[in-house]
């Protein structure tokens, strides 16, 4: 009898599952839930706020997990290239500036406590200056939020010489669509710059279609890439870029956008509960047109009550995919992951000293 109460007293307080899973009370973190010999009693408050009882042989109620329901039970998965323009969350330093202690990739968000947003809004506020000036500058390095304070004779200078950007382009492949209001998910991890290698959050962009021209082979520690470029007049815009984080970036398409037609696939959603090692697929494509489905091996996943985008390893074991790519390689970031026949999460990153090796994300840490 102690066991389970000790064990009880491990679980979380809050944990996310499909509609499904809960329904059933069955997908629990293995090692960490009480034994399937005790009882899981459902309940749903006054307040529409859904539980889940863990109660010792049915009778002593042990704790009460509140249970945050995933809002979307089936999505179309994805494993094609897409390309994106978006503006960044404020303005992207290209080079460094010693003078300021500034560096390449810094993001600088506000002007003496002014948000700043846009390379326009940057340059208005400088234009409303003149004479000797102070000026405290906040921005973030490496996810890190920092300041600098330095003076300027604006009427000598008229400007700080900063190369500055506010836009940066990508590719990446889409995890999911979803099928009721055209919104998607792509990359499985945050956005970076490649000019400045600068993490960057978006406030809005399009979407292009994206071609792969060749493919570099992974090979021993070498990681291999996608050669990939945008197809901007050829089909023009197919969407809009509304947002990014950790999970990736995030938008909708048009109604009219190809990319609808292009290789998509319904599935259940999976819990991060319901993933464990073993057999699974990815989704993913070689020559930006055909979607397979390769064989791979879930070696391990980690518990993660918070959001993190190593949520499991896993390793490419279908020698089509080996052959043609070497393993892993940048480009195919995003790609989703389905086991059991759900959508369970999606690609995030090689491991390096093993190419066939690489780092997914659970789904339910890109579904907002």
């Amino acid at each position: 009898m102690v066991m389970p109460v000790v064990n009880a007293l491990h679980i979380p307080g809050e944990i996310r599952l499909t509609e499904e899973e809960y329904r059933s009370a069955h997908i629990l973190p293995s090692g960490a839930f009480v034994s399937q010999q005790n009882n899981y009693a459902l309940t749903v408050s006054d307040t529409d706020e859904k539980y889940i009882d863990l109660k010792l042989f049915g009778l002593f109620k042990i704790k009460r997990i509140k249970v945050d329901v995933i809002p979307i039970e089936n999505l179309a998965a994805g494993g094609l290239p897409i390309g994106f323009v978006a503006k960044s969350q404020g303005v992207i330093v290209v080079e460094n500036a010693p003078e300021y202690r500034l560096k390449k990739g810094d993001i600088i968000t506000k002007i003496n406590g002014t948000d700043i947003s846009s390379i326009d809004e940057f340059n208005q506020y400088l234009g409303m200056i003149s004479g000797r000036h102070e000026f405290n500058i906040e921005f973030s390095r490496e996810s890190k939020q920092m300041s600098t304070r330095f003076e300027v004779d604006m009427d000598a200078a008229g400007h700080l010489g900063l190369w500055l950007k506010d836009e940066t382009t990508g590719v990446g492949v889409m995890t999911y669509l979803n099928p009721e209001n055209n919104n998607f998910a792509a990359l499985g991890h945050e956005l970076t710059d490649y000019e400045t290698g600068a993490t960057i959050d978006i406030r809005e962009g399009d979407v292009y279609k994206a071609e792969i021209v060749g493919i570099e082979k992974s090979s021993g520690r070498r990681v291999g890439e996608f050669k990939s470029t945008l197809l901007h007049s050829y089909t023009g815009k197919q969407g809009t870029v509304s947002s990014s984080n950790s999970g990736g970036v995030f938008g909708c398409l048009y109604e009219n956008s190809g990319l609808l037609q292009d290789s998509l696939q319904i599935y259940p959603v999976g819990s991060r509960y319901s993933v464990h090692p073993g057999k699974a697929k990815l989704r993913t494509s070689v020559d930006g047109e055909n979607v397979r489905e390769y064989d791979i091996e879930i070696v391990k996943t980690y518990y993660q009550p918070k959001k993190g985008i190593k949520s499991m390893i896993i390793r490419i074991t279908d020698k089509e995919l080996l052959s043609k790519s070497g393993g892993i390689i940048h480009g195919m970031s995003g790609s989703p992951i389905i086991q059991n026949g759900k959508l369970i999460g999606a690609l995030t990153h090689v491991i390096v000293s093993d190419t066939t090796k690489g780092y997914g994300i659970y789904i339910d840490f890109v579904i907002p």
